[in-house]
C-alpha cells in the first residue's frame, strides 16, 4: 500500500504532518498550561524533556512491542501485502489509508511537540527561534521514523548507509543532502512566516552603550565585566544541549560508528515483541547521559532577567 507514491512524495507527507501537528500541540499544550504554577510546568517540563531524549527508536520499538506483542494489534506499514485484497466500502479504505499513516506522524509529532513546549516553559528564544528548533530534531529523526515503520519514504536508507551497509562515503552525503536541503526550507519557511510582532527592544549594542552612560564606565568595560561571563554561560549551556541532543539522535540512529553497541539496540528491537521494555532498558544508559548533560546546560544557563 502507497508504494507507488514517489519516496520524496512520502517524506514529504510525513514530515508535513508531523510538524504541522507537533507545532500545533506544542502551542496548544502551552496555552492550556500557561495559568499553572510555575513550579508546576517546570517539573512537567522536566518530565517532557526526559521522554524526548529516550532514544526515539527505542520509544517506537517499545511501543510496537505493547501495541502488537501485548495487545495483537496491527502496525499497517509493518505488515505483509498478503494478495491484494482492496477494502469494498470507502469508509474502510479511508479507515486502512489514515492507519497507516498516523503512527509515522505522531512519531514525528511528539518530539517536535514536547521540545516546543518545554523551551516555552523555560523562556529560551523568542517563538520563531523555538519553532525552527523544535522543528530540525524532528527533521532530524524522520530517517529514523521511516527505517522504523519500514515507510518507501526519501530518507529511509539513511540509516543503513550510516552503519555501512549499502554505501561508502559518497552516497552517505547523498542521502544526507535532501536533509540539509530540508533544514534550509524549513528554516526559510518559519522565518518567512509572519509572526506578530513584539515590543521595541534596543539591540545588546545599543543596551551596553547606554548602560556604560548610567554607570560610568566605558562600553569595552561593561561588556567585559556585565556580557561577556553571561555570553560564555550560554556558550557552555548551548554546548550542554548539543551533546544531549547528540548523544540522543547518535542512539536513535543505532549508534553508527559502534558495532557492538548498535548490534545490543538491534537485539532489542527484535525482542520487542516478547518484551517491550528491552529496547527503553537497552538506551537507559545513554539516556541518562543525554539527561546529564541537559541538567548540566539548564544549571549553567544564564537566568532570565
Amino acid at each position: 500500500m502507497n508504494a507507488s507514491l514517489p519516496s520524496f512524495l512520502v517524506s514529504l507527507i510525513l514530515v508535513s504532518g508531523g510538524m504541522l501537528l507537533g507545532v500545533t500541540s506544542g502551542l496548544a499544550l502551552d496555552r492550556l498550561t500557561h495559568s499553572w504554577p510555575s513550579w508546576a510546568r517546570r517539573s512537567l517540563a522536566v518530565l517532557g524533556t526526559g521522554v524526548t531524549l529516550i532514544p526515539l527508536a527505542a520509544l517506537i520499538w517499545s511501543f510496537i512491542g505493547i501495541w502488537t506483542g501485548q495487545w495483537s494489534l496491527p502496525v499497517s506499514s509493518l505488515m505483509p501485502e498478503l494478495g491484494q485484497a482492496v477494502p469494498a466500502s470507502f469508509q474502510a479504505r479511508l479507515a486502512e489509508r489514515i492507519w497507516w499513516w498516523l503512527p509515522p506522524v505522531f512519531a514525528v509529532s511528539l518530539p517536535v511537540a514536547l521540545l516546543l513546549w518545554t523551551t516555552r516553559v523555560y523562556g529560551w528564544g523568542d517563538e520563531q527561534g523555538q519553532v525552527r528548533r523544535a522543528g530540525l530534531v524532528g527533521l532530524l529523526l524522520l530517517p529514523v521514523v521511516e527505517e522504523v515503520f519500514q515507510m518507501p519514504g526519501a530518507f529511509a536508507s539513511l540509516v543503513p548507509l550510516l552503519h555501512g551497509r549499502g554505501g561508502q562515503s559518497a552516497s552517505v552525503f547523498l542521502a544526507l543532502l535532501p536533509l540539509i536541503v530540508g533544514g534550509a526550507l524549513w528554516c526559510w519557511a518559519v522565518w518567512a512566516w509572519p509572526w506578530q510582532t513584539g515590543p521595541f527592544q534596543l539591540s545588546k549594542r545599543d543596551q551596553v552603550r547606554e548602560g556604560a552612560v548610567v554607570i560610568g564606565l566605558s562600553p569595552a568595560e561593561v561588556w567585559r565585566r556585565y556580557v561577556l561571563p553571561v555570553q560564555v554561560q550560554r556558550a557552555v549551556a548551548i554546548l550542554c544541549y548539543v551533546v544531549a541532543w547528540g548523544t540522543s539522535l547518535w542512539a536513535a540512529y543505532g549508534c553508527p560508528g559502534n558495532a557492538a553497541r548498535g548490534q545490543d539496540f538491534h537485539t532489542a528491537y527484535r525482542a520487542a515483541l516478547a518484551d517491550p521494555l528491552t529496547p527503553l532498558q537497552t538506551a537507559l544508559p545513554l539516556t541518562l547521559c543525554a539527561l546529564f548533560f541537559w541538567f548540566l546546560g539548564r544549571m549553567v544557563h544564564p537566568r532570565q532577567s
